[in-house]
């Protein structure tokens, strides 16, 4: 009986060790493949690839290089390139089915490239380090974030379905962030134009410069220091607190089942205008302006320049 036993546990051992040692544990990644484009053959350059997660740098030489790290290396998996007419179109190579395969890209971009950039993945993440670009970039993804940082371009597009959006020290004519699901978080922006739009996630804007266009639906608007104006609007469920450290332009916003509450600088001169229909409306400077009960209006100032509307359909408006 004891014989018996000790035949089964040892059999139940080397059971385990082999199929232990089959397994292997995780395999990381390594370079299987490196491509190179001189700069100056195109205007335009796109990735575009379903699983593998990007990461975009600064390239330290003279071309525009890509590399990509797999878990397998097989000559099938490796980037397909299209050409023509100044444009350059990278994929993804054949792709096994049910596999394990652990896949990313690495794209170094040169200052000396004078070109826009399109970068899509469905469901890696994209990632960038400080760089600058001379056209448009464009960041994509449909279900993984978006983490952009320390980006110089002409404008700058970061756009997603499901996924989240960071971006923080961001300088361009205009930077837009776009999610339906997801939340979008921006810090530090310079830009002429500032546009968010989401339909079912927050929108949170630390110090930024520029003139703002912020729409969302189901979702909520945090504005913490923003110089310049704008338009600000939250037709579905979803609060908006707005804090202005300047105002240089035109203020409008709204919201429909949420409070509006906004921060304006102590020394602005402006005109005033307010309507809440289901709300209340609290401001600092009730006693210069004509308050009823469900509207308020009025100049705060001498020689105002700017003007201010605020709308709730339901919701109280506060002014601080």
């Amino acid at each position: 009986m004891k014989k018996r036993l000790l035949s089964i546990l040892l059999g139940t051992a080397m059971i385990t060790v082999v199929f232990c040692g089959c397994s292997g544990g995780e395999v990381v990644p390594s370079l299987v493949n490196t491509l190179k484009f001189d700069t100056d053959r195109f205007q335009n350059i796109e990735l575009d690839y379903d699983a593998d997660g990007i990461i975009l740098l600064e390239g330290q030489e003279n071309k525009v290089v890509i590399k990509e790290y797999m878990s397998k290396n097989k000559k099938t998996y490796y980037a397909q390139t299209t050409e023509g007419s100044g444009s350059l179109l990278v994929t993804e190579g054949k792709r096994p089915f049910f596999s394990e395969l652990e896949s990313y890209i690495e794209l170094y971009i040169p200052q000396s490239y004078q070109g826009n950039l399109a970068i899509h993945s469905t469901s890696g993440t994209i990632e960038t380090s400080p760089l600058e670009v001379t056209g448009d970039l464009r960041l994509d993804t449909t279900e993984s974030p978006i983490h952009a940082s320390e980006l110089v371009a002409e404008s700058i597009q970061l756009v997603t379905t499901n996924g989240e959006i960071k971006g923080a020290d961001l300088t361009a004519d205009k930077v837009s962030a776009v999610s339906t699901n997801g939340s979008v978080g921006l810090s530090n922006i310079t830009a002429a134009h500032i546009k968010t739009e989401t339909t079912g996630a927050d929108v949170t804007i630390k110090n930024a410069v520029g003139n703002a266009d912020c729409r969302t639906k189901n979702g909520s608007l945090t504005i913490d220091g923003l110089e310049g104006g704008g338009s600000f609007n939250i037709s579905g469920d979803g609060k908006a607190k707005l804090h202005f450290t300047k105002a240089t332009g035109d203020i409008a916003a709204s919201t429909k089942n949420g409070s509006l509450e906004i921060n304006l600088p102590k020394e602005l001169s402006f005109k005033f205008s307010a309507a809440a229909k289901n709300g209340t409306i609290t401001t600092p400077f009730n006693d210069l302006i004509s308050v009823g009960e469900k509207n308020a209006a009025g100049v705060i100032g001498k020689n105002p320049k700017v003007l201010i509307e605020l709308t709730s359909k339901n919701g109280n408006i506060t002014v601080r």
